[in-house]
C-alpha cells in the first residue's frame, strides 16, 4: 500500500513539473488568447484593423528618412576619387491631383523597385544600377530602403480612416506608425494640413530617391550621364498607365 501511494505520488509529481513547464511557455495562453481573438472579435473592428496592420508593419524593413542631400564619407581623393550624389525624382499628377491615396502609393513604390532593374549600354559595355547606387556592407545588390516609406503612408491611407487612430498618423512633418515615428518634412510636398495634430490629408508632390556611390573616372561619369537619362526614360514609359509625372532633380 505504502508502495503505491508512493508511485502516485511521484506520478503526480512529475505530472506537475511538466504541467509548470508548459504553462511557463505561454502557448496555452496563446492558443487561448488567438481563439478569443477569432471568436469574439468582429471583421469589421478597429481593434482588428490595427492589429493586422501592426502585424503587416512589423515584418517591413523601417527604411532610411534621414536627410539626404549630403553624405558623410571618408574618402581619399587624391588616391581613390568617389562621386557621391542622391538620385532624386519628384512624382506630380498630370492632373495635380492628391498623391497620398493607397493604391497610388502602392504603385509608386512599385515603380521604384522596378526601375532598379534599369540597365543601359555606353561604349559596348553594360551599366547596371549595382554599378553606380551606393550598397551597404557585404550587399551586392542596391537597397531601396529610402522609398520604404512609401509602403508604411500606404497603410495609412489604405480604407481612409487610419486617420483618426492614434497609433497610425501622418502627421506634418513626422509621420508616426504604431508608435515609430518618421520625418517626412523632405519627401512630401504641397501638403494640406487639418486639425490640431497637424495631420496630412493630402499631398501633390512625393519624391523617390536613392544614395549614389561609385569609383569615379571619365568613362564611368560619362556612363553615368547615360544611365541618368535611361532613367528618365523608364518614368516616361510609366506615364500613360498611371498619368503621374516624375521630374528629375536637377
Amino acid at each position: 500500500m505504502a508502495y503505491w501511494l508512493v508511485a502516485i505520488l511521484d506520478d503526480f509529481l512529475i505530472g506537475s513539473l511538466l504541467l509548470t513547464a508548459i504553462c511557463t511557455t505561454g502557448l496555452p495562453a496563446l492558443k487561448i488568447n488567438l481563439d478569443l481573438y477569432k471568436l469574439f472579435v468582429p471583421w469589421d473592428a478597429p481593434v482588428r484593423q490595427e492589429f493586422e496592420r501592426s502585424t503587416v508593419f512589423n515584418e517591413m524593413p523601417l527604411g532610411i528618412l534621414q536627410n539626404t542631400n549630403r553624405l558623410k564619407r571618408q574618402v581619399d581623393i587624391l588616391k581613390d576619387p568617389i562621386r557621391i550624389d542622391v538620385i532624386r525624382f519628384y512624382a506630380i499628377h498630370e492632373d495635380n491631383l492628391n498623391l497620398l491615396e493607397s493604391r497610388t502609393l502602392r504603385r509608386i513604390y512599385r515603380y521604384t523597385t522596378e526601375i532598379m532593374n534599369t540597365t543601359v549600354e555606353f561604349n559596348d559595355k553594360i551599366y547596371r544600377f549595382e554599378d553606380f547606387c551606393q550598397k551597404d556592407s557585404g550587399e551586392e545588390k542596391c537597397s531601396n530602403e529610402l522609398n520604404v516609406w512609401l509602403k508604411h503612408a500606404e497603410i495609412l491611407f489604405r480604407d481612409g480612416k487610419a486617420n483618426s487612430n492614434p497609433n497610425l498618423q501622418l502627421s506634418y512633418p513626422v509621420m508616426y506608425l504604431f508608435n515609430r515615428p518618421k520625418n517626412i518634412g523632405q519627401v512630401i510636398y504641397g501638403v494640406n494640413v487639418t486639425g490640431r495634430k497637424r495631420e496630412i490629408s493630402s499631398a501633390k508632390v512625393v519624391t523617390v530617391h536613392w544614395y549614389i556611390n561609385f569609383k569615379s573616372s571619365p568613362e564611368k561619369e560619362r556612363a553615368y550621364v547615360a544611365f541618368r537619362k535611361e532613367l528618365d526614360n523608364f518614368w516616361l514609359s510609366k506615364k500613360n498607365e498611371s498619368k503621374l509625372k516624375f521630374i528629375p532633380h536637377k
